[in-house]
């Protein structure tokens, strides 16, 4: 066992000196230094069979997994060396530090390391030596695995016989006489935090290199990166910085009160991961693949699998102006589905609690790279697979939805938001002319997804997230617009704001087009999500459930709206205009917005974030939802039910099953293959109470083409609601303007006007297909599957219309 934990400490000591010095080779071209090859050379040490392994560093700063060390009998410590590589650097000496962590990724188990003082000698170009000022000392701070106990101490780290040595350009790291240096003057360091470290686990590190001082002519600061097209590391800055892949130093160096982070505000850093697995007690190792002996092979390694994805996307070239080969799309579009796979994978891990939130960061920001690659390949004429893209956009969205269950660092929040904004640019460049209409909303609807899963993880949206989300949808809805009816959409300039803005107020579809290609940022809850009748009434709401859901939307719409005006209304039932004073919604789970010390039932079903191609203000749409515009967001209002469990507890106990549309109208199952459609109007309540404990209805008599002719809702506490006539079939909308109709509704009276018909209002029932019906539905249905039949049903003259569906026969008046 004692031989055991050595080997493990050992193999510790030796990997935390090769991460401190894979850095000090990480500088580059024109004043910048380079490891020679981009690579650290790990070979065996005495008594193993370790194969010489040389992993590579990616342009993003990660190092290949460090895999555990197989062992026979005795020592078995391999050796870590590498050489640096000086480009266009002045003569002179430069001197820099280096400071280590490790983290434990199942617990609190840490390590921080730091050399105060290199020196490389440059002359003629090269590296002519390399030294460490004598009587100077390894800073070593840790932690235990339980987080209870910090342990710091200083190591002696001679010239020539320290831990680590230098000779030119090539630095060597030897793990014994570190090991040998801790157990002989630090035993408590040994005994309790070293000793941790003799189980398997998996540990991230990172690596920071900071210049203190050169004597070279117009001191110049070296870059540190990888070549030959130099790409610079990511850095460690103080406070932090907005780039991507930036870390605040006192987030990187954590132990003893952030000891370390003052020598740290503008370094560069890599980071990377080794596991700790197994030790054979004796004999030789298993093979690895090649037919050597020696290191544990490590599979779905998400550290690995994001080096392997980054180094391949840095092979892609995608020129700007020429049309990428057919070998390159196919290389982009296997990158794009490998990142699917390894996202998935993030997910899990980083949901289980074995992957570092630094992993998950540094995952996405590979894979942004794949996704920026396809959306430029795009633009240059490629025809990358757009279905797998948006998936990758969806999977990015998830994973942003497991880091919101994290505690994050500011720092990190700032780097999600420069991911979310990142994805959505390249969302923008996968949209042309030539992607379908469905592609296209598939990529709004994930981009939604990345919007919310974004805020939920940062708590806000950038602006600089908001206008790219903004450019997305401008672009969305100048590829749809051409695909509209020309009655509808005529010959607009679709490069003219102001053209698209005067069309979007004359036609509802208009708007309809620019709000669907506008990402949603808030999404109230569907009710229909807690209601099950198969549980015995009055259980079969799940109340609770559903106010959480309510609260945590209305957050939502607080947080992320920005908006500086409100809705408001008159008693008369309809939108008047907009003020400066904000609507103010419920906190009992009544749908109630409060204004002026009015009240009114109505709810906002989403928040999107919309570009200048709607002008601000009120909007109708086709199904007579208003959509208001303020400050590049819109939300859409409608009237609903003042407290939806006793309206949906009443007819229930009628012994009829309703159901909530997302486009907040309602169906109820009257049993029979009849069915009731209807909308709630959106009025004022009055001076009536809001708890609406249960409630009564009261059907319309007279003339049923009338808009008098409405359906009543009253509530316990006098508060009383109209319910007016809606379509019951969800294709009916797009029908009309397929076939080159414009359509508004008007929710307040059920009439519906269809632009060269007339205005027509539904009935509230539908009722069952006879046989007749069905071979004229068969007959003569519309791509969308319904389809329409011109009668007078009421004898009045005036042509009404039933709409056929496979839910049965609805009768629309004519006006």
């Amino acid at each position: 066992m004692r031989d055991f934990k050595r080997r493990k400490l050992t193999y510790l000591s030796q990997a935390i000196a090769a991460i401190v010095f894979t850095t000090a080779g990480s500088s580059v071209l024109a004043q910048q230094v380079t490891l020679q090859n981009n690579q650290l050379s790990i070979s065996g040490g005495s008594g193993t069979t370790f194969s010489s392994q040389s992993p590579t560093i990616s342009s993003l700063g990660v190092v290949q997994t460090i895999i555990d060390v197989p062992t026979t009998n005795g020592v078995g410590i391999p050796s870590f060396s590498f050489t640096m590589v000086p480009n266009g650097i002045p003569d002179g000496v430069y001197s820099y530090r280096v400071g280590v962590t490790f983290d434990d990724t199942a617990n609190d188990r840490r390590l921080e390391a730091e050399i105060g003082t290199l020196q490389l000698t440059v002359s003629g170009g090269a590296i002519v030596s390399g030294t460490i000022p004598g009587s100077q000392n390894l800073r070593v701070l840790g932690r235990n695995g339980g987080g209870t106990l910090q342990v710091q101490i200083n190591v002696s780290n001679s010239s020539t016989n320290g831990p680590i040595t230098l000779n030119g350009g090539s630095v060597s790291f030897n793990a014994s006489n570190l090991i040998s240096r801790i157990r002989n003057s630090h035993s408590q360091f040994d005994s309790v935090i070293l000793a941790e470290f003799d189980q398997p686990a998996t540990y991230d590190y990172r690596i920071a290199v900071q210049q203190t001082g050169t004597t070279a002519a117009g001191s110049p600061t070296l870059a540190f990166g990888t070549g030959t097209t130099f790409t610079a590391f990511p850095q460690v800055q103080a406070p932090g910085c907005g780039a991507a892949n930036c870390v605040g130093n006192t987030t990187a160096f954590l132990l003893n009160t952030n000891e370390l982070a003052s020598d740290y505000t503008a370094a560069y850093t890599v980071t990377g991961r080794f596991n700790v697995t197994t030790v054979s007690s004796g004999g030789s190792s298993g093979g690895s693949s090649g037919g050597s002996t020696g290191g544990t092979t490590v599979t779905g390694d998400v550290f690995q699998d994001t080096n392997n994805l980054g180094s391949t996307v840095d092979n892609i070239t995608v020129t700007t102006g020429e049309t990428p080969s057919t070998e390159t799309v196919t290389q982009i579009n296997n990158t794009v589905s490998t990142s699917n796979s390894l996202l998935s994978n993030t997910s899990t891990q980083l949901a289980s609690g074995t992957l570092s939130t630094a992993q998950a960061l540094t995952t996405l920001t590979t894979v942004n790279k794949a996704l920026d690659l396809a959306g430029t390949a795009t633009q240059n004429g490629g025809t990358v697979d757009t279905s797998t893209t948006t998936t990758t956009i969806n999977n990015v969205a998830n994973l942003l939805g497991t880091l919101a269950t994290k505690t994050l660092t500011t720092e990190q929040k700032t780097e999600i938001s420069n991911i979310a904004t990142s994805t959505v640019t390249s969302a923008t460049k996968l949209i042309t002319s030539e992607t379908p209409r469905a592609t296209i909303l598939s990529m709004v609807e994930a981009t939604a997804s990345l919007l919310q899963k974004s805020g939920d993880a940062t708590g806000a949206l950038t602006q600089a997230l908001v206008t790219q989300v903004q450019a997305l949808s401008t672009s969305a809805t100048q590829k749809i617009l051409p695909t509209l009816p020309e009655s509808i959409r005529g010959n607009v300039d679709l490069n003219s704001i102001d053209a698209i803005r005067t069309l979007a107020s004359a036609k509802a579809t208009v708007t309809e087009t620019i709000q669907k290609s506008s990402p949603a940022v808030c999404v109230a809850p569907r009710i229909n999500d807690f209601v099950s009748f198969s549980r015995p009434w009055p259980n079969f709401f799940d109340s609770a459930g559903h106010n959480t859901a309510v609260l945590a939307y209305r957050s939502c719409l607080s947080n992320r709206s920005q908006t500086s005006s409100a809705i408001v209304f008159e008693k008369n039932e309809y939108v008047l205009a907009a003020t400066v004073e904000q609507p103010v919604f419920s906190d009992t789970g009544a749908s109630v917005i409060s204004y002026a010390g009015k009240q009114y039932a109505a709810n906002a079903s989403s928040l999107r974030i919309v570009p200048e191609l709607l002008s601000e203000g009120l909007h109708t749409l086709p199904d007579g939802r208003v959509l208001y515009v303020n400050a590049g967001k819109g939300m859409d209002i409608s009237g609903t039910a003042l407290n939806i469990g006793s309206f949906l507890t009443e007819i229930t106990q009628a012994n009829f099953t309703p159901s909530m549309e997302t486009n907040n109208s309602f169906r109820i199952d009257l049993g029979n293959s009849e069915r009731f459609a209807g909308a709630f109007a959106l009025g004022e309540i009055g001076s009536a109470g809001t708890a609406c404990d249960s409630v009564n209805f009261t059907s319309p008599t007279g003339n049923p083409a009338s808009t008098d002719y409405v359906f009543t809702m009253t509530c316990s506490d006098g508060a009383v609601q109209r319910i007016t006539p809606f379509p019951d079939s969800s294709v009916f909308f797009d029908t009309v303007t397929n076939a080159g109709f414009d359509v508004r509704t008007d929710r307040n009276t059920g009439v519906i006007s269809i632009e060269g018909v007339g205005n027509v209002r539904p009935s509230f029932f539908v009722t069952p297909l006879t046989i007749n019906d069905t071979a004229y539905l068969n007959a003569n249905k519309t791509a969308e599957g319904i389809a329409i039949r011109s009668t007078d049903a009421n004898g009045d003259g005036k042509a009404d219309y039933e709409v056929l569906s496979e839910n049965g026969v609805q009768l629309m008046y004519g006006l």
